[in-house]
């Protein structure tokens, strides 16, 4: 299963969710999907918020076996 690290990073940047939604051109409440693992973005906005959060598009989210 893969485990979304979004929210993590985001407030390890000290950025606003608000902020970093509106740089991607969504609604913060996308970012809060995003982020509790109800939606994923498309290949074209991760790969914008990893740009924005300075980071690399796998640092965004983990693997978590299902044993």
């Amino acid at each position: 299963m893969i485990k979304s690290r979004i929210g993590e990073v985001i407030d390890s940047k000290g950025l606003k969710h608000r902020w970093v939604a509106e740089q991607i051109g969504v609604a913060p409440t996308v970012i809060s999907r995003w982020i509790h693992n109800r939606g994923k973005p498309s290949v074209e906005k991760l790969f914008k918020l990893a740009n924005i959060l300075n980071c690399k598009v796998d640092e965004l989210y983990e693997w978590i076996d299902d044993d």
